[in-house]
């Protein structure tokens, strides 16, 4: 006998019923259960791939890594302040591992911040930022696309200008690029094309030039912003809406050297306008030809083989007779970019007329006489030659000592300002550079004559202060 035994039948029946509906519930609970794990476990792995792909779509399309960046003073010293190491000065080249950098030159000093990359035995120059004397900026970031199939672009931040800096950029592979120039006042300078643009800011203004490319121009606020084209100059006076004007007229003809890279350099067709040649006392004799520098295209001249007389390497664009009349201008400056890369004299000789590069203007003064205006650049200095002149005997001014491998960027200054007025410009009949000595190597990679009219933005009187 059983201990339900004793439980009438219908009791007994209603126990078993539900135990059973119970045991039913049960398992569909389980089920239920059951059922959730599975869809949790499935969405959670599907949320796995989705985020998987996207991630790895990212660090394989989208993703960047830093840069490289390096700074090359052309002349002088530059400062550089970084928050691990300090302020230090630099006189030749730094990697700028750290960032951000603070970088500020002075009165005397040049120096270019390079972006390049390497792809294989190619060097390409992604952008060059010459900060000039007198400027200041701080070197924020600057990252490109992690491999060469990545869809992102270049982008290069400064920080905090104030000064005058050019501009280069070569854009690398044709991939996308983005500079941005963010001054002491807020100001947003941006470019995102190849070409040259010229900055320069300062507590009441900021003055922009657009070369070559297309720049935009932002206001602190962000409300008064402007495109500049290619050939215009614009300027922002502090608290003021900025304005367009016409940009220099380069006076010269194919002054950018590009030469696209080639297995060797052999002599090359030389843009129009331009003649070249070289003269020697005895051989061997000077070559110009396409060279390649840091990733920059520029006209190389040269002379090596231990030669031991004075050569001269020249090249020159004259101005039919009687020459560019400049008279109606108030603006006149010559400028260069190159790079001295071997000289085998100290200085420029025992007459200091054997520079590894001299500019040579030849013109027509406002009194009808014919008149010559010379600029040298060297970097040897041997204290033995120290009775070496520094300038030759018609040159107006001392030539000036780079630093050796360097990019460098020379401005002559408005001649309608530096020289006395009796000796000014009328007429320029013809512009010359040219390496002179016994042995050379020079790369000159643009050069420009540029004329304009200066004219002040006048000053606007608020309303009620007189005036």
């Amino acid at each position: 006998m059983t201990l339900n035994d004793d439980k009438p039948a219908g009791i007994r029946a209603t126990s078993t019923g539900t135990m059973a509906a119970v045991a039913v519930r049960g398992d569909r609970q389980i089920q239920r259960l059951a059922w959730g794990i599975v869809w949790l476990t499935f969405s959670l792995l599907c949320v796995l791939c989705a985020a998987t792909s996207l991630g790895l779509y990212y660090f394989m399309f989208e993703s960047s890594v830093a840069l490289e960046a390096r700074l090359q003073v052309g002349r002088g010293t530059t400062l550089i302040f970084t928050p691990g190491d300090g302020e230090r000065g630099v006189r030749q080249s730094d990697a700028l591992a750290s960032r951000p950098a603070q970088i500020s030159t002075d009165l005397q000093s040049q120096a270019t911040l390079s972006f390049i990359e390497e792809a294989g035995e190619t060097t390409r120059l992604i952008a060059a930022l010459t900060l000039r004397n007198n400027s200041q900026v701080n070197f924020w970031r600057a990252t490109r696309p992690r491999f060469e199939w990545s869809r992102g672009r270049y982008e290069i931040e400064l920080r905090g200008f104030e000064g005058e800096m050019d501009i280069l950029i070569g854009g690398g592979d044709g991939r996308a690029i983005a500079v941005q120039v963010l001054t002491e006042r807020g100001e947003l300078v941006l470019m995102n094309q190849i070409g040259r643009y010229t900055v320069s800011a300062s507590s009441s203004r900021v003055a922009v030039a657009n070369r070559e490319g297309e720049m935009l121009l932002f206001a602190a606020n962000r409300q008064n912003n402007l495109l500049v084209p290619r050939g215009q100059d614009a300027i922002m006076p502090a608290g003021r809406s900025p304005v367009l004007s016409p940009g220099r007229e380069n006076l010269l003809e194919n002054g950018l050297f590009v030469f696209q890279p080639a297995a060797g350099n052999d002599m090359l067709a030389l843009p129009g306008r331009w003649g070249c040649t070289s003269v020697q006392v005895a051989a061997p004799r000077g070559v110009f030809e396409a060279g390649f520098f840091d990733g920059r295209s520029a006209l190389r001249l040269r002379r090596g083989d231990a030669a031991s007389t004075n050569g001269e390497t020249r090249c020159r664009q004259p101005f039919a007779q009687p020459g560019k009349d400049v008279r109606g201008y108030n603006y006149l400056e010559l400028e260069t970019t190159f790079l001295l890369d071997f000289q085998s004299l100290s200085q420029c000789g025992v007459q200091g007329s054997e520079c590894p590069l001299m500019l040579r203007m030849e013109y027509v003064d406002v009194n009808g006489v014919p008149r010559e205006w010379y600029q040298g650049f060297y970097y040897a200095l041997d204290p033995v030659y120290n009775y070496y002149p520094p300038r030759c005997q018609s040159c107006t001014q001392e030539h000036l000592q780079m630093n050796a491998g360097v990019w460098y960027t020379f401005e002559s200054g408005n001649f309608f300002t530096v020289l006395p007025e009796d000796l000014r410009p009328a007429a320029i009949t013809n512009i010359e550079f040219y390496a002179s000595g016994h042995q050379y190597d020079v790369y000159v990679s643009e050069i420009a004559l540029y004329a304009g009219i200066a004219e002040a933005v006048p000053i606007e009187v608020p309303a009620g202060t007189g005036g």
